[in-house]
């Protein structure tokens, strides 16, 4: 059901969320929640092919890219420059993440755990408690990877 109606509500949601990155991430939100990765994965595809200097679009599409449940969408590659793109652009904590995350999907773990605990020193001097706990998850996710082994 949800799939139905969401294919009756992209179209005016394209229109409405062309000129709004917060309102498109909220409708992003909303399609993660409901299990609509397919159409969430379409609408970053093709907002962040509209307007690819939009930092959240485009950390919010590697970040799909990354993360997604459906194997077939998931590129690590394509997170990798897309999220490097927006993290040299905003120079963002956040999209520091993504770029950390897509750093070890790549298997480049020497940047991935460098870039790491330099953005866990920026969190802890801003005092963004939230973003330390992530960025440390991720340093122990470097040290346990697959794609990085023992580094």
């Amino acid at each position: 059901m949800y799939a139905k109606n969401a294919a009756k509500v992209l179209p005016f949601a394209r229109s409405w969320f062309f000129g709004n990155d917060y309102r498109l991430l909220d409708l992003v939100s909303l399609l993660e929640k409901k299990g609509l990765h397919r159409e969430l994965f379409t609408l970053l595809k093709e907002m962040h092919g509209r307007f690819p200097s939009r930092d959240q679009t485009a950390a919010a599409y590697a970040y799909a890219l990354l993360t997604s449940p459906l194997e077939d969408l998931r590129n690590a590659n394509a997170a990798f420059e897309i999220s490097n793109v927006a993290y040299e652009s905003s120079n963002a904590v956040e999209h520091g993440i993504i770029l950390v995350m897509a750093l070890i999907d790549t298997g480049k773990c020497a940047d991935a755990r460098e870039l790491a605990e330099k953005l866990v020193e920026r969190s802890k001097s801003e005092k963004r408690t939230d973003l330390t706990a992530k960025l440390e998850f991720e340093i122990r996710r470097i040290w346990e990877s697959k794609n990085c082994g023992e580094n």
